[in-house]
């Protein structure tokens, strides 16, 4: 939508124009249907009805130096008062977040300041800060990554309950991967000749398909439990980004590829349901690389709208096998079954080998154990 809009405004406004135009004129253009100067403008553009724009988001990781337009805590808070305070003047009716971190300092200045005004506050998370080295974590070390992200839930959980907001402000983890993006020299710019030739250059790293394994598509599976484990909270996840760079899907003019954790967003989009039911997994624990104790076994259950009942397993063991007894309120005899596999934890898709990371379908007898092979995600459909 951002791409449209400023190819609608570029024969108004140069680039560096449309970057200092305050955020209530962005929803003037985009949503209000008849007055006003940039109203006139989307009409002039050639869009007679407003784009309806919900969601929008008050600044970007201001709490880093390296960001246009960063703030301290004491002055972010006054900044998105004022901010949402304008733009729900033009159109009250929109979802409105702020950039946040999980930082006690930052966040009681933000939700002192604006927390009546906002309805969520962004928070991001990578695990692997590769900006500058482009260092991706092995399988296992990958491992304790979910452990980490929930830290940050929990927190930022706490500091809204602490302050009477549980209810009123929720939480958008509106950016997370597993993987950084690769862009050296983009804070100090010393990588960066004037037509940018050497940084593209570099950046072509992300687009290695090879990199992309099991241990993307594990992360990005536990991750999506936490969300829904924490739903009450957690009212936005988006995965950044969707296609090339670490993304889902990776395109060249030799055709796309499906990354390992395209499948799982698949499989737990289409497959399980969305109303999430009590559900307990016994406990078992291995190390990752560095010895620390994580779970063997991940697991969530859920209803889909027909009453169908689904459960998501991830077996986090590289190397061994999981068998799983199903014990549910109410007799079920078997079990559609959707699992994602590939030979190996270090497995991953490319143009010349576009399946060795796959689904495999079938059926599933309950009354014997489900087997999990090692390093994998399956969804399972419950039929009586």
């Amino acid at each position: 939508m951002l791409t449209r809009i400023k190819k609608l405004l570029r024969d108004n406004f140069s680039l560096s124009d449309l970057f200092i135009l305050p955020m209530s004129d962005w929803v003037e253009y985009c949503n209000e249907p008849a007055m006003g100067r940039w109203a006139r403008l989307h009409r002039a553009n050639g869009h007679e009805k407003p784009f309806g724009v919900k969601y929008w988001s008050i600044g970007n990781e201001n709490y880093t130096g390296g960001e246009i337009s960063a703030k301290t805590a004491q002055q972010w808070g006054p900044f998105v008062r004022e901010s949402a305070k304008m733009m729900r003047r033009v159109d009250p009716g929109i979802r409105i977040l702020a950039a946040a971190v999980p930082d006690v300092d930052w966040n009681l200045a933000l939700l002192r300041s604006a927390g009546d005004l906002i309805d969520m506050i962004s928070i991001h998370g990578y695990f692997d800060e590769a900006w500058e080295t482009n260092a991706l974590s092995g399988y296992r070390r990958s491992l304790r990554a979910p452990a980490q992200f929930e830290r940050s839930i929990v927190a930022v959980r706490g500091l809204l309950c602490a302050l009477g907001l549980e209810h009123r402000v929720k939480i958008a983890f509106d950016e997370w991967n597993l993987r950084g993006w690769y862009h050296p020299g983009v804070a100090d710019f010393s990588h960066l000749d004037p037509d940018h030739g050497h940084a593209a250059a570099l950046r072509a790293a992300n687009e290695l398909n090879a990199q992309y394994t099991m241990a993307d598509a594990i992360f990005a599976a536990s991750f999506l439990h936490l969300c829904m484990r924490h739903g009450d909270m957690v009212t936005m996840a988006n995965f950044s980004p969707t296609v090339c760079g670490r993304g889902l899907i990776g395109v060249s003019d030799t055709g796309i590829v499906l990354r390992p954790a395209y499948f799982v967003f698949d499989l737990l989009r289409n497959q399980l349901g969305a109303h999430l039911v009590d559900s307990y997994a016994q406990d078992m624990a291995m190390c990752d690389a560095d010895g620390v104790p994580v779970p063997v076994l991940d697991a969530v259950a859920a209803t889909r709208d027909d009453g169908a009942l689904t459960v998501s397993l991830i077996n986090l063991d590289p190397e061994r096998s999981v068998c799983v007894q199903l014990d549910t309120a109410l007799p079920y005899a078997r079990a559609q079954r959707l699992s994602l596999v590939s030979p190996d934890a270090d497995s991953a898709n490319d143009f010349d080998c576009p399946d060795q990371v796959h689904v495999e379908q079938g059926s599933q007898p309950l009354s014997s154990p489900v087997q999990l092979a090692p390093h994998s995600v399956t969804v399972l459909q419950l039929i009586p």
